[in-house]
């Protein structure tokens, strides 16, 4: 009989929801502001949901023995009410039991995910609803009873059935109506069928029950904490540092996971995180751990058990903050909270002893990931802006009122406390670690003298325990942690300001190279060799003018071209685009018609550049060095060993190519420079200042071989500061300054360069 008052329960309160929605919808084109009608009805629904949600797991029971523990627990109460392979709910029947876990596993991420994408409506959201939730939801609302012996107990039924019941059938109603109004909304390709699933995954794992473990991999789960089993989180044991390191890992997932989504969908991450810790939080600090009743029956607080401490509040402000947008209080738990669970999983106070499997140090670990965590994805994420000085001090302002309430409740509610002493340190109560010497303790025995000294105030018959050294040696040291706190994220905010900018321009380049493939020519003559440079710029990220703008050059077969130009006119910024080692911000530059940008692979196989400032292995020989880069180009031995026969005797270094390179004086090892960049016979030869440092021989020697390979029909294009070796040796010259060509010429032998050079240089306006 009691079955059949949870059907209707259940489907009565869906479907009396749903009728008024299907009036007004089919009405819609009769009624006046039918969308905020429509808007307002399901958001009052969603209200009751929310009532009936968190008050089923807050609620006060109404029978309580004297000693705290009750028959009658709340929801999800990490005692009564868990649900194990064994003996909970339905003894031995293992089937049974693991079904009534897998409700209560995938009721709570249903609610509130149904809940989210009210407020927040995303697409994943939307698919989630129609192709996950939809077809199980149902099953749990027609097995509802199974939901009931799991949470309430074994044929159990009061008033938190109904509460149940009417939470499925608010819930049901809502899905519905979600569906409803996106009931079109397909995945678009596989990958974002996966990427559906794959959300869904990860917050049902945020709202997890803390007993998942023991019910997962505890083969004793009726006893828990007391398996063969223990491991030890404590003390930086291999557990304990793989706890943080998975602490650590997981809000790295997270972003790479939400961070190209839009800001619905990142929101809807960080309150399933910090929701689904609050509900799981709650099953251990909800009305059932903080009332008992006395020998008259009288309900009591127990004021040690009321969540103050520093880490508590991050569960509560957190989804607040998120949800209603306070900016100033959240940056409180930014600054302040984030350093605090951090402390205190590194130096957990759950015991020495502790078992993975415990539901106590599951949630103990799940509630501190996510206050350190969820403050952090909320700024990464982009929920909430990037702070100023001016959010930091008022995140100080909020963490004085915190310190002076915890200050003031401490002294106050010990003498609540049954066995308070106030000569004894610890006896009552200790909000946020400032009347026991845990957090001092750390540092020695001489630190916890300080708590000898004290000031006590008798107020009625209260006694108010203060200790003034400690206490505010406390305040400032976390204040000042707080101020070290913002250089670190300052520090981590640069870095994550610059993994934007390369994704971005990775997006961008990735966009660029897509439209120029789809566009390009397919008749380019790539036999034809020749540079061109197409309004070409380029601008640094740490620098807000452009190096080098709308360029525009062309260098043809046979050609030796000189570059030059004054420091910082943009020639090495120039030649580095053209071989490939920095982007290109506008414009293309083309190899014999391949863009370097987009066909690098192409257009560097027909590259060979000397740069200015080399590096060259002078642990090899000579000749091992050239044949490791002949090997880069894939050379064969024939070709290879033939153009180092020609250029070694060309540059009169054959004789000492198979000594080592330290052995070198600076002409030869250039030497070897020049012979590795052309080994592979490249149809483009660039060199960065080519004859800096050399003897007159030795540099008569390059321009000679310069020379010969311009003959061949090949490109040298090179950059020099002498001018008189640029004026007598070039075929064609190009000189640059302030990022722009403001001259070319072909080189006749008759010109004169320098004073044409000084006097374009130092005209305020040039034009080529």
């Amino acid at each position: 009989m009691n079955n059949l008052y949870l059907y209707l329960l259940t489907f009565g309160s869906m479907i009396l929801l749903f009728v008024p929605f299907l009036i007004i919808t089919l009405n819609k084109n009769k009624i006046k502001y039918f969308e905020n009608i429509n808007k307002w009805y399901k958001r009052i629904t969603s209200f009751g949901l929310i009532f009936l949600f968190f008050f089923t797991l807050f609620h006060c029971p109404g029978i309580m023995k004297t000693d705290g523990m009750n028959s009658d627990s709340a929801i999800l109460n990490p005692n009564i009410g868990n649900v194990f392979l064994v003996g909970e709910p339905y003894g031995d029947n293992r089937v049974a039991n693991f079904f009534a876990f897998l409700s209560i596993f995938l009721f709570y991420p249903f609610v509130l995910l149904i809940l989210l994408e009210l407020y927040f409506p995303t697409k994943v959201g939307a698919l989630i609803h129609k192709y996950i939730i939809a077809p199980i939801f149902p099953i749990i609302a027609f097995t509802v009873f199974n939901l009931n012996n799991a949470i309430i107990g074994l044929n159990v039924f009061d008033y938190r059935s109904v509460l149940l019941t009417l939470t499925c059938g608010f819930a049901g109603f809502l899905l519905i109506t979600n569906i409803f109004n996106n009931y079109k909304t397909k995945p678009s390709n596989v990958k974002e069928t996966l990427y559906m699933v794959a959300f869904f995954l990860v917050v049902t794992i945020c709202c997890a029950p803390a007993y998942t473990a023991s019910v997962l991999f505890d083969t004793n789960a009726m006893v828990l904490g007391k398996t063969e089993n223990l491991l030890r989180f404590y003390g930086f044991t291999f557990e304990h540092r793989l706890a943080l390191y998975v602490t650590f890992a997981f809000p790295m997932f997270i972003y790479f996971f939400v961070r190209n989504q839009d800001e619905n969908t990142r929101k809807v991450m960080v309150l399933s995180l910090s929701i689904g810790a609050l509900i799981m939080f709650m099953t251990s600090y909800g009305a059932y751990n903080l009332f008992i009743r006395d020998g008259s029956n009288q309900l009591k607080l127990i004021v040690t058990r009321l969540p103050i401490h520093l880490c508590h509040t991050a569960l509560y402000v957190v989804p607040i903050c998120v949800i209603f947008k306070f900016k100033r209080l959240f940056y409180f738990t930014y600054f302040i909270n984030v350093f605090g669970a951090l402390m205190a999983m590194i130096y957990p106070n759950n015991g020495e002893l502790s078992n993975i499997y415990d539901p106590d140090v599951v949630l103990f670990w799940y509630n501190h990931i996510s206050a350190l965590i969820a403050p952090l994805l909320c700024v990464a994420l982009g929920v909430f802006e990037k702070p100023k000085m001016k959010d930091m001090l008022w995140s100080l302002l909020f963490f004085a009122i915190y310190f002076l309430l915890c200050l003031f409740l401490n002294a106050w509610l010990s003498n609540y406390v049954s066995g308070y002493n106030p000569n004894v340190l610890g006896s009552g109560t200790d909000y946020f670690f400032l009347n026991n010497d845990y957090v001092i303790g750390i540092f020695g025995d001489e630190a916890k003298k300080l708590l000898n000294i004290k000031f006590i105030i008798n107020v009625n018959n209260l006694t108010l325990v203060f200790y003034p050294p400690y206490q505010a040696l406390f305040l400032i040291s976390y204040t000042g942690i707080a101020f070290l706190m913002w250089y670190i994220y300052s520090f981590f905010f640069m870095i994550a300001k610059n993994h934007k900018e390369i994704y971005l321009n990775n997006l961008e380049n990735k966009k660029r190279k897509q439209e120029y493939l789809n566009t390009r020519d397919q008749n380019i003559d790539h036999t034809k060799t020749s540079i061109q440079f197409i309004d070409f710029s380029k601008k640094y990220t740490s620098n807000n003018d452009f190096s080098v703008k709308n360029f525009n050059l062309e260098v043809s077969a046979g050609q030796i071209f000189g570059f030059i130009g004054p420091n910082g006119a943009g020639k090495s910024t120039c030649i580095k685009s053209l071989v490939g080692i920095q982007s290109i911000s506008e414009g293309h530059i083309y190899v014999n018609g391949y863009n370097v940008e987009f066909e690098a692979k192409k257009a560097k196989q027909l590259i060979g550049f000397v740069p200015d400032h080399y590096s060259l292995d002078e642990k090899l020989t000579g000749r091992e060095y050239i044949n490791h880069i002949a090997d880069l180009y894939n050379v064969d031995a024939k070709k290879r060993d033939a153009a180092i026969s020609k250029y070694s005797k060309d540059l009169r270094i054959d004789h000492a190519l198979d000594n080592r390179i330290e052995t070198y004086s600076h002409g030869m090892k250039q030497k070897i420079a020049l012979i590795s960049s052309i080994v592979h016979e490249p149809k483009i030869w660039i060199l960065d200042e080519p004859l800096t440092g050399l003897d007159p021989q030795s540099a008569k020697q390059v321009k000679q071989c310069m020379k010969d390979y311009a003959n061949n029909g090949n490109i040298v294009f090179f950059s020099s500061h002498i001018i008189d070796v640029v004026n007598n040796f070039a075929t064609n010259i190009g000189i640059i300054n302030h990022g722009k060509l403001i001259s070319y010429l072909e080189n006749k032998g008759t010109n004169n360069l320098e004073e044409l050079f000084i006097n374009l240089i130092n005209q305020k306006e040039a034009i080529v």
